[in-house]
């Protein structure tokens, strides 16, 4: 099959997503100039004499779009066909290592250019750089951590792939990025347009998993207290994250600007529930919110957020008319857009924060996050089966605000796939439970997860139904998710529900 062809759906209901799909589709949409971001690009070059594999000038020295969608095409389509795997994921990891500043940076200049208040002709994006560096080493520490953790899985290559699957799902299920919601929009303050959020998706996608190192610190500390041990008695000092009290002011700042909302009249709202929540994540070390410290204390984009809570009249301290009221929105206009992205990557690890609707970045960030199986092996499969024996295959029979139903063929044991389902499901029913505004949820959930024998575990959650009490006052209920594990002779396992594989 050509390159530039679109594999068909498996089945006339489904679309198997895989990376040929998603790249194809994206270049697709290069070409014709949709990708705002990639049109912001100057060229830039990731060419490197130092480093065999990234010598050719020709292919990454003076990239522009075109020679962008090459490789692309060329690392994940492809880079599939070749014989040493080893050596096309080292390239991979090379290349994407070093278009990650790129996307990034050219996402806050889009950003910055739609702010009236930024007038420079110069848009530069401090941070960026030392957030590269940071990348380029967590890349490196991933190989700890595949030795730490037997589950621990690719975050460099993972990133993009989240991305691009965003990506097509926004642009070609939802139907455009007019169609993603941005949560608690005040009525006054007008719209955050389509190509703001193109770059608000971007920067959630490429950097969700960055405060990943700090979560494995406890395991860390756990393998090297087992080796001392036959060293015999030792003084080992735990490797720990904490900062003096005057370190934990920006990280409080933090917290205060993604658990707060903004009212119709501009005045800052602390939502106390979510402050409890993301603090107790905090605590934990969790890699969403860590990840939102590490953006707010790099870049200066986040550095420059507009927040004061104790303004009594929020952000607009005087009604004047003209161009003052008008910059006064704007200010809070911007404070969304980044109270937004920072909201989404600290949410997307934390199963405390409950979901009424779907098309948002913050769910959608979860969506993308837990349906990128494909290339993208656990340190403990690695080691037990062949990288051709580990074909995932992940199908999306709908993808909409009123429904969302996927299927996951993964290259499982039995025993494996009932562990993994129980954990997926038990996540989810976290996340769709029933809760304060949850009545008005209005998308069913199916997720149905098999291995190549066709063993299947299957998770279900509809939306709420209507019924009538004894007073024939219309009210909402829930029925109960359903969770079953089928056999390939189609008989249930009673064992298999709610109730046996959570402790709610």
């Amino acid at each position: 099959m050509e390159n530039s062809e679109k594999k068909a759906p498996s089945s006339p209901s489904f679309i198997e997503v895989e990376d040929d799909i998603l790249i194809n589709f994206f270049c697709d949409r290069i070409e014709k100039d949709e990708i705002k971001i990639v049109n912001e690009m100057e060229l830039f070059d990731i060419h490197d004499e130092k480093i065999e594999e990234l010598r050719c000038k020709d292919k990454y020295k003076d990239i522009d779009k075109n020679k962008l969608a090459k490789i692309l095409k060329d690392l994940l389509i492809e880079g599939k066909k070749g014989e040493d795997k080893a050596k096309v994921l080292k390239l991979q990891k090379l290349v994407f290592q070093r278009l990650w500043p790129h996307f990034v940076r050219n996402a806050i200049k889009l950003l910055r250019q739609k702010d009236p208040r930024d007038k420079g002709i110069l848009k530069f994006d401090f941070g960026v750089k030392k957030l590269m560096d940071y990348f380029q080493e967590f890349s490196k520490f991933e190989e700890l951590l595949y030795g730490i953790d037997e589950y621990y899985r690719d975050h460099s290559l993972h990133v993009f792939r989240v991305y691009f699957l965003g990506e097509y799902l926004i642009r070609e299920s939802l139907k455009g990025y007019e169609k993603i919601k941005i949560l608690n929009l005040p009525n006054v303050i007008g719209e955050i347009k389509p190509e703001e959020k193109e770059s608000m998706w971007c920067i959630i996608a490429l950097c969700h998993d960055l405060g990943y190192p700090l979560q494995k610190l406890d395991e860390l500390n756990k393998k090297l207290v087992k080796i001392l041990e036959y060293f015999g008695t030792s003084n080992f000092h735990p490797l720990r994250y904490s900062l003096p009290l005057e370190g934990t002011i920006l990280d409080k700042f933090i917290l205060n600007i993604i658990s707060s909302r903004l009212t119709d009249d501009f005045k800052i709202h602390l939502q106390s529930k979510f402050y409890t929540k993301y603090s107790n994540a905090y605590e934990k070390l969790s890699h969403g919110i860590m990840s939102c410290i590490l953006l707010m204390k790099n870049l200066v984009y986040f550095k420059e957020t507009d927040y004061e809570m104790h303004f009594p009249e929020g952000f607009i301290l005087k009604r004047e008319s003209g161009n003052k009221e008008k910059l006064y929105k704007e200010a809070a206009r911007q404070f969304i857009i980044r109270k937004e992205i920072l909201r989404a990557i600290a949410s997307h690890d934390n199963e405390d924060i409950y979901h009424v609707k779907m098309n948002n970045f913050l769910f959608l960030l979860i969506m993308c996050d837990e349906l990128q199986e494909w290339s993208r092996p656990t340190s403990h499969r690695r080691v037990l089966y062949p990288l051709e024996d580990m074909t995932e295959v992940i199908k999306i029979a709908e993808f909409s605000k009123e429904s969302i139903d996927i299927e996951l063929t993964l290259s499982f044991s039995e025993d494996d796939l009932k562990e993994y389902s129980k954990k997926k499901f038990v996540k989810f029913i976290r996340l769709l439970r029933s809760a304060v505004a949850s009545d008005s949820r209005k998308f069913n959930f199916k997720i149905v997860v098999t291995n190549r024998e066709n063993y299947r575990c299957i998770f279900e959650y509809d939306s709420p139904k209507k019924f009538y009490d004894t007073k024939k006052d219309p009210s909402l209920s829930y029925d109960e998710p359903k969770c079953e594990k089928i056999n390939p002779d189609d008989t249930i396992d009673q064992e298999f529900t709610l109730k046996t594989i959570t402790d709610l």
